[in-house]
């Protein structure tokens, strides 16, 4: 049989572009910490790789939200190391957010996944996401916030990270003032690879302009104080203040 060898090198460029394509698709996408970026969770894409470069010590969260405007994506997240160890994981904090928590344990490049609850092979749900890297700044006991929330109900929540050195109680004093926009608060221990523990929701307020809360916390344990809009705003979106003071 007589060889073709313009049909084979067409089809040796044809695979090479096909194979390039592919690597292309997979590389990670490099993150600036503490800000948002989007993508999407679709029948070929089921997981979405995102790389950064932190330092030892640093306390990073890693948070992912489905598209408010059509939430069909319940969404995972994983924090990895280069070598691909998982870090911390996360598929069900507080719906819709999706957050991981972990200490760096040495300087480098690390890589943060979004997927959907229940990963490739249980998983049955698409769609478009928000994701943010932070380095958490940890609060503790004689710690004063001073939040702004926004009156968009479809807003991220605002979090803020603890991690006590001692297990006892804490004082969380929530302060507002009472207007048409007002917020909730929940107090909830992140826990590896598990549901989360809520030890306080308090999100009745609509009257509430003071209020103080005392909590158990175990030492070297992660967690969280979410603030978020708890009514339903019409209006133009506004940011309104909410102080905690930790004691």
């Amino acid at each position: 049989m007589r060889k073709r060898p313009g049909l084979i090198l067409i089809i040796a460029v044809c695979l090479g572009m096909m194979s390039v394509g592919t690597i292309a698709a997979q590389d990670k996408v490099v993150l600036k910490l503490g800000e948002f970026v989007t993508g999407s969770i679709t029948e070929k894409v089921l997981e979405q790789s995102y790389s950064f470069s932190a330092k030892k010590g640093d306390i990073i969260t890693v948070e992912a939200l489905p598209d408010p405007e059509k939430a069909d994506l319940n969404p995972a997240v994983e924090l990895r190391d280069s070598d691909g160890k998982v870090l911390a994981a996360n598929d069900d904090f507080s719906y819709p957010l999706a957050l991981a928590i972990a200490e760096l344990p040495a300087d480098g490049d690390y890589i943060a996944v979004v997927g959907r609850s229940g990963g490739e092979k249980d998983g049955d749900t698409y769609g478009d996401y928000s994701l943010r890297v932070s380095v958490a700044e940890l609060v503790s006991s004689g710690s004063k916030i001073e939040a702004k929330i926004s009156s968009d109900y479809n807003a991220p929540p605002t979090i803020y990270v603890m991690r006590p050195e001692k297990s006892g109680s804490l004082d969380i004093t929530f302060s507002q003032k009472i207007d048409a926009n007002y917020a909730s608060l929940d107090v909830i221990k992140w826990i590896p690879n598990d549901y989360p523990d809520t030890l306080v929701s308090l999100d009745s307020t609509a009257k509430l302009s003071k209020a103080t809360l005392s909590v158990d916390l175990e030492a070297d344990q992660f967690y969280v104080l979410q603030l978020k809009q708890a009514s339903y705003s019409f209006g133009d979106p506004v940011d309104f203040p909410v102080t905690l003071e930790l004691k």
